[in-house]
């Protein structure tokens, strides 16, 4: 055994907090940069063949929902 032995003392909510606030700041950063990497349009088209989830041209209206103007 060691000569100098040193005893763990309990550590206090304000002593805590810094670390946690560390934790949860990281965490948040990391869910924050994850969902903006999942989101983010490819630059370049998927080359496999399936299709890719960027449109070249907006969605139209269903044509049952196009109704012609009144005169």
């Amino acid at each position: 055994m060691s000569a100098e032995y040193n005893y763990r003392r309990d550590l206090g909510l304000a002593e805590l907090l810094p670390a946690i606030a560390i934790g949860l700041g990281a965490g948040l950063a990391g869910f924050y940069l994850a969902r903006v990497m999942a989101e983010k349009t490819p630059l370049v088209p998927r080359s496999n063949g399936t299709k890719s989830i960027a449109r070249s041209e907006p969605p139209q209206p269903p044509r049952a929902a196009i109704k012609p103007a009144a005169r």
